[in-house]
């Protein structure tokens, strides 16, 4: 029988997948569709307890949403095990096995193979069997990405020292600002319009940095240089792929 220790350990090896990816790759034709492209968002995460890691996806295949979760754990008797959930309603599980790097899910219908070539990327391989054999389903490379409230308080910091080509590197090219005063604004207009303003304030300070999958509320102060009175604002913040999509502000009151 394993000890506690020994169970431990063999689940703290899941943490290698712990973080957030990008996931890139194609499609290939199958039983399941014609080929297509993946383009995902991944973020697996420690269920309090560190007993089990959860895998929550946001994918695009083919132009589709495909969503799900799944949850990987390990199990005294039987090993590693993965129970996936996604929006078309399968539940599939399978078997898990580590050898040299590589994590194989085993199922009946679909099996995968997950290597790791550093802590910041890994190839996942998903293969469909019919009565003839194994057959690639897709092939996707995955990259770390930083956490979303990690890329908002980077764009914070950027914005306070008007440093603009950090800026410009953490805005993505479709990127929009919403406040009572501009309407889904483009990434130039924000720049013309919004970016000139830091040095109108001063003392910013983030109270609250709340993150959720992708978006980020975020609750600061800051003070006028004009007439030194402080204020407060929200702002709902939407970020992919490393990079921040959107931003929502919404004014708060004077302190």
């Amino acid at each position: 029988m394993a000890t506690v220790s020994e169970k431990q350990t063999a689940v703290e090896a899941l943490g290698v997948f712990a973080g957030r990816w990008h996931a890139e790759g194609p499609v290939h034709k199958s039983a399941y569709g014609p080929a297509s492209h993946w383009s995902s968002e991944e973020h697996y995460e420690w269920l309090p307890g560190g007993r089990f890691l959860v895998n929550r996806w946001d994918a695009e295949v083919g132009g589709k949403d495909f969503r799900g979760m799944a949850v990987l754990g390990h199990d005294e008797a039987s090993g590693y095990f993965a129970a996936f959930y996604d929006n078309g309603g399968h539940a599939p599980v399978y078997s898990v096995s580590l050898c040299a790097a590589v994590w194989t899910f085993a199922g009946d219908e679909q099996r995968a193979f997950y290597s790791f070539r550093s802590d910041s990327m890994m190839r996942i391989r998903w293969e469909w069997r019919d009565s003839v054999g194994w057959h690639p389903l897709c092939d996707l490379v995955a990259k770390r990405v930083a956490a979303a409230a990690e890329v908002v308080r980077d764009l914070f910091a950027a914005f306070e020292a008007q440093d603009r080509a950090r800026a410009d590197l953490l805005l993505d090219e479709d990127f929009t600002f919403s406040s009572p005063r501009d309407d889904r604004i483009d990434k130039r207009s924000y720049f013309e319009r919004c970016w000139p303003n830091a040095d109108k304030i001063r003392d910013f300070r983030l109270e609250r940095v709340c993150e959720h999958d992708t978006e980020v509320f975020v609750r600061y102060s800051a003070e006028r240089v004009a007439d030194r009175v402080r204020f407060r604002n929200t702002e709902l913040i939407r970020v992919a792929r490393g990079r921040v999509k959107s931003v929502d502000v919404y004014f708060g009151r004077e302190l």
